[in-house]
């Protein structure tokens, strides 16, 4: 099965490179890359471009994404803060910790894309969900709904599922703690389900 892996570039020409180098050097081949071009006036574009030249997996769209032309968006953000302690592996670094983009610019340009009722999903670090909630309600994303991960029932949540509705009312429904592993260290039926026996390959 074909992974798709698309990037949104705006600006970032100090970044780009690192980031584009993370991802084609990745051990699972069989990938797609999308890399749109948001309008940017600097020289992401022709950084873009060489890599491009240089891979046939990728595939470049010059085009400035709708401001509020989508009904949903979801990310899976770096958790760590730069003060943190980084990875020396440059890419394990810029997947974890917050070195080519913060929270604030997750947020806002989520709040950007999604349009009026749209929907927009997170997964997070518990630790963070403050800071989550208050930037969410900055940019006029209201969290509607938060479900805690736990690796096992006798563990503290290790992750945070968000939901958020541009322009929601303020009502938040907390669900059902989710487990990933029973007592005897296998998925949960609820894990199973998620999963659904898919495979894409190693």
């Amino acid at each position: 099965m074909k992974v798709s892996i698309i990037v949104a570039a705006y600006n970032i020409e100090n970044y780009i490179k690192r980031c584009m180098d993370s991802i084609v050097s990745q051990t699972f081949k069989d990938i797609e890359i999308i890399v749109v071009n948001d309008g940017s006036t600097d020289n992401t574009s022709k950084i873009i471009e060489s890599f491009a030249n240089n891979d046939k997996r990728i595939k470049t769209i010059d085009k400035q994404l709708p401001v509020h032309g989508f009904n949903v968006a979801t990310s899976n953000p770096p958790y760590m803060h730069m003060n943190g302690i980084q990875n020396p592996n440059d890419k394990k670094a810029i997947s974890r910790h917050e070195v080519l983009c913060d929270l604030e610019d997750v947020i806002r340009a989520a709040s950007r894309l999604v349009m009026p009722r749209g929907k927009f999903f997170m997964i997070h670090r518990p630790i963070r969900l403050v800071d989550i909630v208050t930037l969410g309600r900055k940019y006029n994303l209201e969290p509607k709904v938060i479900q805690f991960v736990h690796p096992r029932a006798n563990k503290a949540p290790n992750l945070v599922l968000v939901e958020f509705t541009k322009d929601g009312r303020p009502e938040l429904k907390v669900l059902d703690p989710l487990y990933v592993y029973d007592e005897n260290g296998n998925y949960t039926k609820e894990i199973e389900a998620i999963y659904a026996n898919e495979n894409i390959g190693e």
